[in-house]
């Protein structure tokens, strides 16, 4: 769920965001988005299983 916001979120900026922003601010935010989507899929069944362990809803 969290991954699909984020994901809508990129899409969102990409076609709003105004083109008097520079190309390296775009690339710096986008990556700044980009990175802890991509780190929260790589480890999801861990970040599932220590939510388990302390007794916390998976969503």
């Amino acid at each position: 769920m969290l991954i699909a916001t984020i994901d809508r979120v990129l899409t969102w900026v990409e076609a709003n965001l105004p083109a008097s922003i520079p190309a390296a601010a775009r690339q710096s935010t986008r990556a700044g988005c980009v990175a802890p989507r991509d780190q929260i899929r790589t480890e999801a069944d861990s970040i599932r299983a220590q939510r388990a362990a302390k007794g916390l809803e998976n969503r």
